[in-house]
Formats: structure tokens, sequence, C-alpha cells
């Protein structure tokens, strides 16, 4: 079934091209750097060892609903084509006023500023996430975070 993800999409807003060349020809350029390296251990250290004090500290109160929630739902929004939506949830949890809220470990080398965390890019990922959770679990989209 064809399938799109949240960086297949990045990659095709810098450069279509780019988008064919790593999506469908396979000619995937990406090497390991010691970003990717950074990045991989602080979601190990994220998944495994520190969440808890942090999103406590954050959150108050919460139940962990699913780590690494895999997306894999119809986009409806094609009526002509029958595409999916793919993607990893890093992290759901639900607070005690029924809200579910989308957590998705990021690194960079300069800090999530404002502009960062604002960009349309960076901020479409969660909000895919967002509305295909809504569809899978059939949570009102309101109720997501």
């Amino acid at each position: 079934m064809p399938h799109i993800s949240y960086s297949e999409l990045k990659n095709w807003t810098q450069c279509p091209h780019y988008r064919k060349l790593v999506n469908e020809d396979k000619l995937n350029p990406f090497t390991d750097s010691i970003f990717t390296t950074f990045g991989t251990a602080v979601h190990a250290v994220c998944e495994e060892v520190a969440p808890m004090d942090h999103l406590k500290d954050s959150f108050g109160e919460y139940e962990v609903v699913e780590a690494e929630e895999q997306l894999f739902e119809r986009i409806i929004e094609f009526p002509n084509k029958e595409y999916d939506f793919k993607g990893f949830i890093d992290l759901i949890i639900k607070t005690p006023d029924g809200k579910h809220h989308i957590i998705d470990w990021k690194t960079c080398s300069w800090g999530w500023n404002a502009r960062r965390k604002s960009e349309k890019l960076t901020t479409y990922q969660l909000t895919l996430y967002k509305k295909f959770f809504a569809e899978k679990h059939n949570v009102d989209i309101d109720q997501i975070e």
C-alpha cells in the first residue's frame, strides 16, 4: 500500500526530486554522524531512563498510554487514491483531565527557541500525529495536545 510519512513530506518540501531519489529510487544519502548518534542516545535515555521525573514535573499525574505508537492510517482526504500515513509517536500520555499528550523527542545543537518551536514544517509532524492518532483511536481531536 502506498504511504507517506512526515519525513517524506519534509523531503518533498525541501526538494521534490530529492524525495523521489530517497523514497522511490531508494538512493538514500543519509549517513550516520555525531548528531544522529547523539539523537539516538537521547531517545534511549528518554524512553528508558529519565522521562518519569521530567513528565511528573510537567504534567503532574499521568498514565503512559503508549511508547513508539505506530500509525498506519488511511488518508481519507485523497478520495481517488489509496494512501496511508505512516509514523511513529515517541510517547503518548494521558492526564486526569482526559487529555492525551503526544510527545516527540527532539535534539539539536543550538536549542529549541520560540522560532524553532513555531516553524510550520516542524509543527506539521505533531499535527499529523495528532490527526491520525485521533482517527486510529476514535479520540476527540480537541482532547489531544
